[in-house]
């Protein structure tokens, strides 16, 4: 959580800062749409196990909601924020799962992600700034023990600052009570799991090695695309014409031998068992997740309208 051109000021009155506070747009997109049809470009989110995880488009609401719990509770102390907007429409880099698979991407920066435009100069956090936002100036600090016959919470022009600051009491709110870390872990195996025995199945091999074939008649030798793509000459910053090339290829090579569905197919299948062996664990949540996303509507709502 982050926030940006800042500035402190003296505290306003409950009906003045009602009134002045920042609004946050509210997408349409309903949390209940299946993930293939939301990020339909994406292997990643085609897959069985992407029921239980958030899409781009949820962690982007996500973080808005989280940046206007911010705006509120720092407005409380007097500072006046503007948290970063998320700019939704800005095109993506494709999902690599597979390995690159947009010809468009590799003819213009190989395997290298798409350059974006240089981000926002940060504003300096100043002292008043960090202590609303985590409870002291030096949030990195060890924690010390706290001495019972002494308050242990700052107070900033007149106001006590919450246990762990604003942005623990952000957290308190969006995170904490949707949290199933069984449930993560098990999601987080089971996508790990299926995804390497995806890659040692016979079927996606014979797809290799035919793809393979096709990139040596184009003069390149790799065993695999993900070999290509963690080619060490690729590395640096700079995009070279042979990583361009190569690339392009790569996706070509891809498409002739229909590898991206090939794989995607096979990943399925090996998802498949393993979250119905967790089938339990998972649907709780999956519950949490639209139970987070429906708080999430709540807080971007409210704060629309203020």
């Amino acid at each position: 959580m982050s926030l940006l051109g800042m500035s402190t000021c003296v505290p306003e009155p409950e009906s003045a800062s009602r009134e002045t506070r920042g609004t946050a747009s509210v997408t349409t997109d309903s949390p209940e749409t299946p993930p293939a049809t939301r990020e339909a470009s994406s292997p990643t989110f085609s897959l069985p196990l992407a029921k239980y995880s958030f899409t781009a488009t949820q962690h982007a609401r996500i973080q808005a909601a989280e940046n206007a719990l911010l705006n509120a509770c720092v407005r409380r102390f007097g500072i006046v924020a503007r948290a970063p907007v998320h700019d939704a429409s800005a095109p993506q880099p494709s999902d690599r799962r597979y390995g690159l698979v947009r010809l468009r991407e590799a003819e213009s920066d190989g395997y290298h992600l798409p350059t974006r435009n240089a981000p926002e100069k940060r504003t300096r956090i100043d002292d008043d700034l960090m202590l609303v936002l985590h409870g002291t100036t030096n949030p990195q600090a060890p924690a010390r023990t706290a001495t019972p016959s002494r308050p242990t919470l700052p107070v900033l022009h007149g106001r006590q600052i919450p246990k762990g600051g604003c942005t623990r009491e952000a957290n308190d709110r969006i995170h904490a009570p949707f949290a199933h870390p069984e449930g993560s872990e098990i999601a987080s195996l089971i996508n790990s799991r299926a995804n390497q025995e995806s890659s040692q199945d016979a079927r996606l091999r014979a797809v290799f090695t035919r793809w393979s074939s096709c990139m040596k008649s184009s003069g390149f030798s790799y065993a695999t695309p993900l070999e290509a793509m963690s080619d060490h000459r690729f590395l640096g910053p700079a995009v070279s014409s042979l990583e361009r090339r190569t690339a392009v290829a790569d996706v070509m090579c891809k498409e002739s031998v229909q590898l991206p569905r090939v794989w995607l197919s096979v990943e399925s299948e090996k998802q498949q068992p393993l979250i119905q062996k967790h089938r339990k664990s998972l649907d709780k949540l999956h519950l949490m997740h639209q139970r987070k996303m429906k708080a999430v509507d709540d807080i971007l709502a409210t704060a629309a309208v203020r």
